[in-house]
């Protein structure tokens, strides 16, 4: 997967478990609430599995320079 679709996959996974949170709080709904622990722990796992460099293919971690730090080669 190219890097540019996993970001805007972590994104996408990350702010609608942001919005779903406080609408499960403030409807009381269990379901709701799993919904948006399902799409953190997937947001987690998107940025864990496919957030490599697609050269070396080592784990880039919270770097979102435009350079791998391992092999120094763009992104």
């Amino acid at each position: 997967m190219k890097l540019g679709r996993v970001r805007l996959l972590m994104v996408v996974l990350s702010a609608l478990a942001l919005l779903l949170f406080p609408v499960a709080s403030m409807l009381k709904s269990e379901l709701i609430m799993y919904g948006a622990l399902l799409c953190f722990v997937l947001s987690a796992l998107v940025w864990y599995g496919f957030f490599r460099c697609p050269h070396c293919h080592k784990f880039l971690g919270q770097s979102t320079k435009t350079v791998c730090p391992h092999c120094k080669k763009r992104l």
